[in-house]
Parts: C-alpha cells; structure tokens; sequence
C-alpha cells in the first residue's frame, strides 16, 4: 500500500521523516543488512529483485513499507502486513551504523504504528520473533507490547496503539 503523506518525529532533537519506500530510496547500505540479517526470511538483497519487490508492497492492499529518513536518507525500514485486518503486524530493520546499538529501536516502531494509526485508523498491533533474538523482543516490550503466543521456536506479543503513545 502505498501512502503519499510523510510524518515526522524527533529522536534526542533528530530529526526523522517517516514515509512509504520507493524503488528509488534503496541504497546498498539497506541491501547490505538485507544479507546480513539473520532474522529476515525472504532476502531480495538485488537491487533489481528489491526494487520489484518494493513496487509489488506498494501496489497490495495488505501490506506496507515505510523507511525512515534522516537528512534525505533511508536509515532503516518497517514492514507492516494484514492492513486488511484489525491486528497489524509490525517488523523493524535499522540499517545506517549510526543509529544502530543506541537503545532507540522502540522510537522506530512505536512511529511506524502511530504513522499506521494516523493515516490508515489502526489500532491493534503484533510481532512475532524467534525466541532466541531477544534484543528485539526486550526492545517491542519497551512499547508495551506483551506476550498472547508461544509456539516452539516463536514468540508473538501485541499491543495498543494507546499503550505505544504512552510510552513514547
């Protein structure tokens, strides 16, 4: 799906621009941790097959993929999916070097489902993880998402976008 509105937000007085992706944003940078990611099951890490895949997301009516820009600049992305449906899932991947390992993921995804809410009306979001990649899980945990699931090797936890406003 793709949405023509941008959204804006300050991470420490950072300025940070939230929008749809286009085929043109992709930089190598943003394919490099496609590859490197161990957590990302569908890899397009070709920037011709990524380009395509961007423009078949912004042509569905179930799924999106906004990026975060600093300064022009694709930083890092956010993949939601079942838009069609009252719960939306939410998957985060940050990318530029310099906002990686600064405790500020939570910002990330909190603004990906509060531009959701703002622009699309939803309220309700999920996360799976595997269980083994606890950095995500205790950086979801940080806005208010909880655990509903457990299977095997995987972790699914929800939340409101009430409980992200109040803890962003």
């Amino acid at each position: 799906m793709l949405i023509k509105n941008s959204y804006n937000f300050k991470i420490n007085r950072i300025q940070i621009s939230i929008k749809c992706i286009l085929g043109n944003h992709i930089n190598k940078n943003y394919l490099l941790s496609l590859n490197k990611s161990k957590y990302i099951i569908n890899k397009n890490n070709d920037e011709l097959r990524q380009k395509k895949y961007i423009n078949r997301i912004n042509k569905s009516k179930t799924k999106m993929l906004v990026g975060f820009f600093y300064k022009r600049k694709l930083i890092a992305s956010s993949g939601l999916q079942n838009l069609n449906k009252k719960k939306i899932s939410v998957g985060i991947l940050i990318f530029d070097e310099r906002f990686l390992n600064k405790k500020i993921s939570h910002f990330f995804i909190g603004h990906a489902c509060v531009f959701t809410h703002k622009f699309l009306k939803k309220k309700l979001f999920y996360a799976g993880f595997n269980k083994n990649n606890l950095k995500s899980i205790m950086t979801y945990e940080k806005i208010g998402f909880r655990t509903y699931f457990k299977r095997k090797e995987i972790i699914f936890k929800k939340t409101s976008i009430t409980q992200i406003k109040s803890k962003l």
